[in-house]
């Protein structure tokens, strides 16, 4: 794995019409770029989406100090190195009694968050075990795939070394362009809605507050969500190849990786967050190291999943839960966003997965100390 560095190209040719581009636009705007100061726009690389996941399932175990010497370590910006500036000076300017997102860094690292309807902000990324993968515009590259990852909308492109502009391409398309290799996926995600109507499936929230006026909030919601991402696939097929030493044609068997545009990638989640009131009545993100939450989960019925798994079954599990029951406490470190994940897998796309929480599942989110306690 290694670092590399970015270029954002300030003018495309065809202004957002990525169906009407042919492959040459990549060469077309290359005399048209703006290189942006390194330390802000360098991505990380991984070898294999294997690699990628190993990495993502190894820092989520790590402690929030342990993330940040890892980051260090990398020379590498983060999505998640900004938003916790933008979170620290928030709380800093809501303690001086000074309105929401007028702090410096709330003013400058506007792309590493979005501002939440239930207040205070979030990162701008929908699986936040990412944030420490990406770089503050959510770019990493993946194999040969360039990737953006952001709250609504998912893009690939493969990075043709030959070429310039893909990172350009990337940031500013629009929809999809096979010729280009191109994929640009919105995010389906419960808490804003699944298209499919079989899913049948919307998000469940608690919340709880306390104090006298109330001062203290959690927030904690069920998220299912799905998107599809062009990457490569380690596939065999038979060719059919003339045999020069036997004089006939015959099948070969050919093994590799090949471009895929529709790997489907979804997850189900647990997700909490803290808050604090602020200057006109405003809730700003509290960072805390004492959530805790509790309960049981199930998928939906109809949850399509991967081959051989039933519908309505507990599914593969991923760590730390080993079983449909958890009891899980934040042991990473002071953090206004907590992520517990259930279930995290990759297939190729072949229609909508349906996934969903079963409504037997349940959860009894906790905020020690706060006096903060709800049920899902």
């Amino acid at each position: 794995m290694k670092n590399s560095l970015s270029v954002v190209i300030s003018t495309l040719l065809c202004a957002g019409l990525m169906v009407a581009c042919q492959p040459n636009m990549i060469d077309e705007i290359k005399s048209d770029k703006k290189v942006l100061q390194p330390s802000e726009n360098k991505y990380l690389e991984f070898s294999t989406q294997a690699e990628f996941q190993q990495t993502l399932n190894e820092l989520s175990r790590k402690t929030e100090d342990q993330i940040d010497a890892w980051e260090s370590k990398k020379g590498f910006i983060s999505l998640r190195k900004r938003f916790k500036e933008v979170v620290a000076a928030e709380e800093k300017n809501a303690a001086n009694g000074l309105a929401p997102l007028k702090s410096t860094e709330a003013q400058r690292f506007t792309s590493a968050y979005i501002p939440s309807e239930e207040g205070g902000i979030e990162p701008n990324l929908v699986d936040w075990r990412m944030m420490p993968l990406v770089n503050p515009a959510g770019i990493v590259k993946v194999g040969k795939m360039l990737l953006q990852y952001r709250r609504a909308v998912t893009k690939s492109i493969v990075d043709d070394p030959t070429k310039e502009g893909e990172l350009a391409l990337l940031e500013k398309a629009t929809q999809s362009n096979s010729a280009l290799q191109l994929q640009v996926s919105p995010v389906v995600s419960s808490r804003h809605y699944l298209p499919n109507s079989n899913a049948r499936y919307t998000t469940r929230s608690c919340e709880s507050a306390s104090g006298s006026p109330q001062e203290w909030k959690m927030i904690a919601y069920e998220e299912v969500w799905e998107y599809e991402e062009g990457g490569e696939e380690y596939q065999c097929k038979y060719v059919l190849k003339y045999n020069s030493t036997t004089g006939v044609y015959e099948y070969v068997l050919e093994c590799g990786n090949v471009y895929v545009p529709n790997l489907k990638q979804y997850c189900v989640q647990l997700k909490v967050r803290t808050l604090q009131r602020g200057a006109f009545g405003s809730w700003n993100n509290r960072s805390t190291g004492t959530q805790k939450a509790s309960g049981q989960w199930k998928l939906a019925t109809g949850s399509v999943l991967a081959p051989g798994w039933n519908s309505g079954n507990a599914g593969y599990v991923t760590d730390p839960f080993q079983n449909t029951n958890y009891s899980v406490t934040n042991t990473s470190g002071s953090t206004s966003t907590m992520t517990w994940t259930f279930l995290y897998s990759t297939k190729a796309s072949s229609g909508n997965s349906n996934i969903g929480f079963d409504q037997s599942s349940y959860h009894d989110p906790y905020w020690d100390g706060y006096s903060c306690q709800c049920h899902i």
